[in-house]
C-alpha cells in the first residue's frame, strides 16, 4: 500500500519550487520510509500509486517531516516521517513505534526457560524446532542454574546462561550484572517463555531490540511483540504448555510441526545412575520399577504414600521387578515413609541421591515409571518410558502432549479441578484412585510392549528369512 501527500520541493536547473508529492512506505505495521517523486516541469502528473485525497490533506496525518537529502538534478527527494502518536483509524493508515514483527531471522537469539522441570521439558519441541528453523542463529538459553542438566547432551542451544541465587538485595544487584551481561552479547531478539515481570525487566534492562512474549503479569508494555494469551470469560483457557510455547515461535516465522517430548541422556549421566543404583542393590541389567511420589507444586499433587507402599509389594510380588523411589531431597521424609510402609524392600535413592542428569538416566532405564503430575512424568515421557500419570488437582488440559506409551488416570470430582496447593477438604480427587487401577494401568502398558515387541521381532524374523531366501536363490543360479 503506498499512500501520498503534497508537498513542496527545488530543483536548482529551474531554480524555481515546484510541487510534488510524497509517497510513503512501511513494512510490517512501522513507517520506514518516505520518497517524493517530483517532476522537473512542476505538473501534478498522476502515479500509479496515487494515495486516496484523505492523507493530502493536513489533518489526515498529524505528523513532524523533516527534509533530509535534496537532490538538484534528480527525480526524487528523500525525507523521514516521525509520528507523534499512533493513528487508529479504521481501514486506513496505522502508524505505531515498535511493530516488529518481521520473521527475519535473528543472528543472536536469547531464549529465556520456564522456571519448572516439567515446564522446561514441554518447551523442547519449540527448542528444537528454533534449532532446526534458525540454523545460523547463535541460540543462547536463559535458565535456573539446576535445570541446566535437562539440556544436556541436545545440541539445541550453542550456551546456557544461569539467573542468579541470591536472595533479597544482593538478587537485585546480580539482576543489574546478568543484564549488563546479556547486553555485552548484543541479542538481535529475545523469546520469553516464563510470565514473569521480572523475566521482561530483565530482557529490556539488557536492551534487546525485539522482545516476544504473552502480556501476563502487566508486563504487555516491556514487549515489543506482546502476544495476548487466550481467555475465557476472563479466565485463562487451559492450553497445553506445548502448544503454548510453540504459539511464541511463530514471531519468528518458526512453526513446531513436532509436538513429542524429547530429551538426551549423555555417557557420563548413565554412569552417574548405574554407580547411584549400585550402592542401594541393583545390578546393572535387572529390571527395576521407579516411583516418584513427590511434587514441587505442594502436597495437594501427591498419591498418598500408603497406596505407593502397597504398589510397590504388588510390582515385586506380580511384576518380579526391584521397587525404586527416586525424588528431590526435600521430598526425603516422604520417600522413607513409604520405603517403612512397604512390606518389600523398596530402595530410597538416597545417600547417595541424584541429579536431574542422572535422574533421566534411572527413569530411561526403568521398565515401568509412576508418577504424579510432576517434572519425572515429563522425564519419562520424553524418554519414552511405559508411564502412569495420576492427575487430582490440577486440569490436564494444561499438560497434555503426543505420549503414546502413558496411562493418564484422574478421578473426576465436584471441586476439581480446583489449581490448590493444599487441599482444603479431604483430597477426594487423588484418595479415590485405587491401587488397583494404577496396576490395570501398569498391565495395559506392558500388553502394549509385549504386543510392540512381537511385532519388531516377527518383522526381523520376516527380514532375515528374506535375506536367506535371496542368498540361496543366487547360489542356485551360480
Amino acid at each position: 500500500m503506498c499512500s501520498t501527500a503534497r508537498c513542496s520541493g527545488t530543483t536548482h536547473s529551474a531554480g524555481v519550487r515546484t510541487p510534488g508529492r510524497i509517497s510513503i512506505r512501511w513494512t510490517g505495521w512501522s513507517a520506514r520510509s518516505i520518497e517524493s517523486p517530483a517532476t522537473s516541469s512542476g505538473a501534478r502528473g498522476g502515479s500509479p500509486n496515487r494515495a486516496p485525497r484523505w492523507l493530502a490533506s493536513s489533518t489526515a496525518l498529524t505528523t513532524r517531516m523533516r527534509v533530509a537529502v535534496w537532490k538538484p538534478s534528480a527525480t526524487f527527494c528523500q525525507a523521514s516521517v516521525r509520528p507523534r502518536k499512533p493513528i487508529r483509524r479504521p481501514g486506513r493508515l496505522k502508524i505505531t513505534l515498535c511493530g516488529m514483527n518481521s520473521p527475519t531471522a535473528p543472528q543472536a537469539l536469547l531464549v529465556v526457560a520456564p522456571n519448572w522441570v516439567g515446564d522446561v521439558v514441554m518447551a523442547t519441541p519449540t527448542l528444537a524446532a528454533l534449532r532446526a528453523g534458525l540454523p545460523h542463529t547463535r541460540i543462547s538459553v536463559l535458565l535456573r542454574p539446576h535445570l541446566a542438566d535437562l539440556l544436556a547432551g541436545a545440541e539445541w542451544c550453542d550456551e546456557t546462561i544461569s539467573w542468579p541465587t541470591h536472595r533479597g538485595l544482593r538478587r537485585e544487584a546480580a539482576l543489574l550484572r546478568l543484564a549488563r551481561r546479556i547486553r555485552e552479547r548484543r541479542f538481535d531478539a529475545a523469546l520469553l517463555l516464563t510470565n514473569s515481570f521480572r523475566s521482561a525487566a530483565l530482557v529490556r534492562l539488557a536492551r534487546i531490540p525485539r522482545r516476544i512474549g504473552y502480556a501476563r503479569d502487566g508486563r504487555g508494555w516491556l514487549l515489543t511483540d506482546a502476544v495476548q494469551p487466550s481467555r475465557t470469560n476472563g479466565r485463562f483457557t487451559p492450553v497445553s504448555m506445548v502448544d503454548f510455547y510453540a504459539r511464541l515461535s511463530r514471531r519468528l516465522g518458526v512453526t513446531v510441526t513436532q509436538r513429542r517430548l524429547r530429551l538426551c541422556v549423555t555417557d557420563a549421566e548413565r554412569r552417574e545412575a548405574s554407580r547411584v543404583l549400585r550402592a542401594h542393590g541393583v545390578d546393572p541389567g535387572e529390571r527395576y520399577a521407579v516411583l516418584c511420589p513427590g511434587a514441587a507444586f505442594g502436597a495437594a499433587k501427591s498419591w498418598p504414600a500408603e497406596r505407593f507402599a502397597v504398589l510397590s509389594e504388588r510390582l515385586a510380588a506380580e511384576y518380579s521387578l526391584r521397587v525404586v523411589i527416586a525424588g528431590a531431597p526435600a521430598e526425603a521424609e516422604l520417600m522413607r515413609r513409604i520405603s517403612s510402609a512397604a512390606q518389600s524392600p523398596v530402595e530410597v535413592l538416597l545417600d547417595p541421591g541424584t541429579t536431574l542428569g542422572s535422574l533421566k538416566a534411572v527413569i530411561d532405564g526403568a521398565a515401568v515409571a509412576v508418577c504424579n503430575d510432576s517434572g519425572p512424568r515429563h522425564i519419562a515421557n520424553a524418554l519414552d518410558v511405559p508411564t502412569v500419570a495420576l492427575f487430582g488437582p490440577t486440569d490436564p488440559a494444561w499438560a497434555v502432549y503426543d505420549a503414546p506409551r502413558e496411562v493418564l488416570l484422574r478421578e473426576l470430582v465436584e471441586c476439581g479441578p480446583c489449581q490448590l496447593r493444599v487441599c482444603p477438604l479431604d483430597h477426594r480427587c487423588m484418595t479415590r484412585i485405587t491401587v488397583e487401577r494404577v496396576v490395570e494401568a501398569i498391565e495395559k502398558l506392558a500388553a502394549v510392549a509385549h504386543d510392540s515387541h512381537a511385532c519388531r521381532t516377527e518383522a526381523a524374523d520376516a527380514h532375515i528369512r528374506r535375506r536367506e531366501t535371496a542368498g540361496g536363490g543366487e547360489g542356485d543360479a551360480a
